[in-house]
């Protein structure tokens, strides 16, 4: 009889723990299920932030969304993606801190494509566009973000050096293109080249140069005689 009792009492206790495990289960269960469930009423604000490799702020850069559909799990290959079909946001310029924002509806919430869609001069050229949903999930992936801060890095155009100055003939001083007996900034001296002599003045010269060099010879020679 007693056998029979303990036994009974052991039932019991199995049973009435394992009943408590259950509701355990269930309470956290459903709280895990409650975090990561869409609030759908909520609207989502989201800001990009555009900067360089250095993470400096861009200003100027443009962006705009484009939804894709309301299906949080319908996420595509942006590849596969025609946003000449699609409704598209623009959102504002880029301050001069680099960022932009906007708030998403609640009614709104999706799946959108984000597109750069205006850059300044100093950037190189535009990022691609990517696929991002709105609420966003979070890096555990299971609650979901309605204030989302995205940074996007584009690359600057490279510095252009400052185009040299070239000057061509001779110069009357720093005269970049004039003509003249002094050096030039690319050009050369005006001094006389013999070639430029007549044969026969060169002659001449030598004949005369010859001549009184030898009365001078023959003269002293006459005077040392006496």
């Amino acid at each position: 009889m007693k056998a029979k009792t303990a036994i009974k009492a052991k039932r019991f206790i199995f049973t009435a723990m394992t009943i408590v495990l259950l509701l355990i289960s269930s309470i956290f269960s459903s709280s895990a299920v409650a975090e990561y469930l869409v609030d759908a009423t909520r609207d989502v604000e989201f800001s990009v932030t555009a900067a360089d490799a250095e993470y400096n702020p861009i200003a100027g850069v443009g962006y705009t969304l484009y939804f894709y559909g309301s299906d949080l799990t319908d996420i595509p290959d942006i590849a596969d993606v025609n946003t000449n079909s699609l409704v598209k946001t623009n959102m504002p310029l880029t301050d001069e801190n680099g960022k932009t924002s906007i708030t998403i509806p609640a009614e709104m919430q999706g799946v959108y494509v984000l597109s750069c869609t205006t850059v300044p001069d100093t950037v190189a050229d535009k990022s691609e566009d990517f696929v991002v949903t709105l609420p966003y999930t979070s890096d555990n992936g299971e609650t979901w973000e309605y204030e989302i801060d995205a940074t996007l890095k584009l690359t600057l155009t490279p510095a252009t050096e400052p185009a040299s100055i070239t000057t061509t003939g001779n110069g009357n001083g720093l005269d970049t293109n004039g003509a003249g007996n002094n050096l030039g900034t690319s050009g050369s001296k005006a001094t006389m080249n013999t070639g430029d002599i007549p044969i026969f003045i060169c002659v001449a010269i030598s004949l005369i140069s010859f001549s009184v060099g030898l009365f001078f010879i023959l003269k002293g020679k006459r005077i040392s005689g006496k």
